[in-house]
């Protein structure tokens, strides 16, 4: 009898919550570094796309991206309490907002979704999901 090859997962042979170091722009690469982030789960997208989304089923795609950053970016955390007293935000939102430029959170939101294995384009995917 074969091993099930799913339980490569278990025993560690294939991480699924691997973490990747990208780089986000020049500016942030001089200043804080490059940002760790891992995988977007389909669940917490699918939770993530029902919460940027409103009753007439228009995508918030900025909250979208929020939302992936936040459950994605390891280091930095952006919903570090400590993090969020010093720069003195009251949400992650607030923060990602003061630290990432437009640009940078496409760039991160982009970086996120290729390493989860879609293509790299958070607009795209939504046209895409709209369409199924």
């Amino acid at each position: 009898m074969s091993e099930n090859r799913l339980l490569k997962f278990t025993n560690g042979e294939i991480d699924v919550d691997a973490v990747e170091e990208v780089s986000i722009s020049k500016r942030l690469d001089e200043t804080v570094g490059k940002f760790k982030i891992k995988p977007l789960k389909s669940r917490d997208y699918s939770l993530m796309k029902m919460n940027s989304t409103d009753k007439k089923g228009n995508t918030d795609e900025i909250i979208l991206q929020y939302e992936v950053v936040m459950k994605c970016c390891v280091d930095p955390k952006f919903d570090s309490p400590e993090v969020l007293s010093a720069f003195n935000c009251a949400t992650p939102y607030d923060l990602i907002d003061r630290i990432l430029s437009l640009g940078e959170l496409v760039n991160i939101s982009n970086k996120i979704l290729s390493v989860s294995g879609l293509s790299g384009n958070l607009a795209s995917e939504i046209e895409e999901a709209k369409k199924s």
